[in-house]
C-alpha cells in the first residue's frame, strides 16, 4: 500500500492569529488511481456543483459568497460526519497552548463527538462515506503568544510554520512505523 499525506495550514497570512496546521494520511492500494474520479459521488472541488458532496479544496474557495461562514461550517460538519476509521482528531502537544487561548471553549472535539451529538451529522443521507483507510488526522495549534516566541527564537515567521510541519511529519512517520510501512 502507498501512503498519501496532505498537510495544510490556516492563519499564517496577513491577519496573524492562531496558526493551525493539520495533516491527514491515508493508505491507498493504487497510487496511480485518480481519487477524484474514484470518490466523485462523495467529494468535489469548490467550483463543482456540490449536490451533497464534501468540498475538498482551499478554505478560501469554500469560504465565499453571502453565506460564506455557513458554507464553510456545513462542509466541515459534512466531512466530520463521514470520516471513517478515525477515533480522534488530535491536537497533541498543542493542547496547553490551546487551553491558554481566551476564545477556547474548554475542550477539543473528537470525531467520535459526532456520534454523541455534539458535532452535527449531515442531513444528507445520499452522500455515501468514502471507503478510505485513514491512518492519521493530526493538528498543531500555535496561538499568537507561542507564534511570537517562535519568531523570536528563529528570527523569521517561517519558524513557527517549520516547527508545526516538523511535528506533523514526526507523527506521520511514527504512524507509518506502527503500521509496518
Amino acid at each position: 500500500m502507498t501512503w498519501l499525506v496532505g498537510i495544510d495550514e490556516a492563519g499564517y497570512g496577513p491577519n496573524l492569529g492562531t496558526l493551525v496546521q493539520a495533516a491527514a494520511a491515508i493508505r491507498v492500494d493504487d497510487p496511480e488511481e485518480c481519487l477524484w474520479a474514484k470518490y466523485s459521488d462523495t467529494v468535489c472541488r469548490a467550483t463543482d456543483p456540490q449536490a451533497g458532496r464534501i468540498i475538498i479544496d482551499d478554505s478560501k474557495l469554500v469560504h465565499v459568497g453571502a453565506n460564506k461562514f455557513e458554507r464553510l461550517q456545513a462542509n466541515l460538519q459534512l466531512a466530520l460526519g463521514h470520516l471513517p476509521n478515525v477515533d480522534e482528531i488530535s491536537v497533541g502537544d498543542s493542547m496547553l497552548d490551546l487551553i491558554a487561548e481566551a476564545w477556547y471553549s474548554g475542550r477539543a472535539g473528537s470525531v467520535s463527538d459526532r456520534r454523541s451529538g455534539s458535532v452535527p451529522q449531515s442531513d444528507d443521507d445520499n452522500c455515501p462515506a468514502p471507503k478510505l483507510s485513514i491512518a492519521l488526522v493530526r493538528s498543531v495549534v500555535t496561538p499568537t503568544p507561542r507564534f511570537n516566541q517562535l519568531i523570536d527564537r528563529h528570527g523569521t515567521k517561517a519558524g513557527p510554520l517549520a516547527a508545526g510541519v516538523t511535528t506533523l511529519l514526526q507523527a506521520i512517520v511514527a504512524c507509518q512505523q506502527r503500521a509496518g510501512g
